[in-house]
């Protein structure tokens, strides 16, 4: 875990790397990889010269067209915890870190631009904590969970430190709680007892649409979900972006009721 590799040697090993900014996925198993190369041609389309690093249980079934760096996971977890030693290991002095049910709608350099006052960045939640009781205790309700798809930080020793008890404080939860596999609720802890410069992302750069979802006024550049609302999500939110838009993606639609159902037929057929 992060423990292993939070030391000098590493920001040592880093600071020398001549990448300033770039984008990192953590994809483990064949539907996250392809989920990943979805969102990655995202990052393409927007923002071609941006380096971009996958880490991965089997780098034979990436697309190296898509990535600027493949990197193997070697012993993976197929679980949160395998994203804590890439978070560690970015090779880049400003990471975006994007989950793979992600997709861009614009460039989003301008993230990066933040990270020159603050070290970590990060959305709410859409949803104001867990449904976990047990782990709110110790932080107030007004410091609601954030969401950790999308995470933009700085490399140096505070961001490691985080990450390091972020891990730590996760894997004390599933020894606690072990039904409750979000990691999102230790995030949120770690950050109420960090005394590490952060702030919130606009719901713009990480909108999750499995929920109903409001933006004002700008567009929205990051989307966070799958279908059947991710395609029309991309349609949708930024036809009226200097409108207050409030939509309900995550409810099927007429359309997507006949597509289930002839689907669904032709199985039976098979």
């Amino acid at each position: 875990m992060c423990v292993a590799v939070y030391n000098q040697r590493l920001l040592v090993e880093a600071a020398s790397n001549k990448s300033d900014r770039g984008i990192i996925y953590v994809a483990t198993g064949a539907r996250f990889v392809k989920e990943a190369e979805m969102s990655a041609q995202s990052v393409r389309r927007w923002m071609p010269e941006m380096p971009v690093t996958i880490w991965t249980d089997d780098p034979a079934r990436v697309s190296r067209s898509l990535f600027t760096e493949i990197r193997k996971i070697e012993k993976p977890t197929f679980s949160f915890l395998d994203r804590f030693d890439p978070f560690c290991q970015t090779p880049y002095a400003q990471t975006l870190y994007l989950d793979t049910d992600t997709l861009l709608l614009g460039s989003v350099h301008e993230v990066f631009e933040i990270l020159d006052r603050f070290d970590f960045a990060c959305a709410h939640g859409p949803v104001r904590g867990t449904d976990s009781p047990e782990l709110l205790a110790d932080c107030p309700t007004t410091f609601v969970e954030p969401n950790a798809g999308v995470l933009a930080y700085k490399r140096n020793a505070e961001t490691l430190r985080l990450f390091q008890l972020w891990a730590e404080r996760y894997q004390q939860q599933l020894r606690e709680f072990s039904h409750r596999k979000n990691d999102q609720p230790a995030l949120r802890r770690v950050l109420w007892e960090s005394k590490i410069r952060f702030v919130t992302l606009p719901p713009e750069y990480n909108l999750r649409i499995p929920f109903p979802v409001f933006s004002g006024r700008m567009p929205v550049k990051i989307l966070h979900g799958r279908e059947p609302g991710l395609a029309r999500a991309a349609k949708e939110i930024n036809r009226r972006s200097q409108s207050i838009r409030i939509y309900d993606f995550s409810k099927k639609t007429f359309s997507d009721r006949i597509r289930r159902l002839v689907t669904g037929r032709r199985k039976i057929k098979s």
